[in-house]
């Protein structure tokens, strides 16, 4: 939306927030499904990976994005910064969601708990 309001102070104040609440709040949600399917022998080697994929996605595709943006411009640019955020949340949405909910609590949740 960015691109397209333009000078639109409360616009563009409202899309930027809009930004952070979705694309920043995913990861605390990613990191927990990262923590719930991996055992608890497994769980560092599952968090390594999860870092490696993200910082190596945000070192490719920040040039990429900043080649495309001298080559095609800020809108077809943004186009592209959209369709990328879809195929990451058809990746999310085809993920094991009916394993999560039969994990077991961790230890700490369960004394809270019981």
């Amino acid at each position: 939306l960015i691109p397209w309001l333009g000078v639109n102070f409360i616009g563009v104040a409202l899309a930027v927030t809009m930004l952070g609440v979705t694309a920043f709040g995913t990861n605390p949600l990613l990191q927990t499904l990262v923590a719930q399917m991996t055992s608890d022998r497994l769980r560092d080697t599952g968090f390594a990976w999860f870092y490696t994929a993200t910082f190596l996605a945000g070192a490719v595709w920040s040039p990429t994005v900043g080649y495309l943006s001298e080559w095609l411009g800020l809108k077809a640019v943004f186009g592209a910064m959209a369709v990328s955020f879809f195929a990451a949340i058809l990746c999310v949405l085809c993920g094991r969601f009916h394993e999560v909910s039969r994990v077991e609590q961790p230890a700490a949740e369960a004394v809270l708990h019981g």
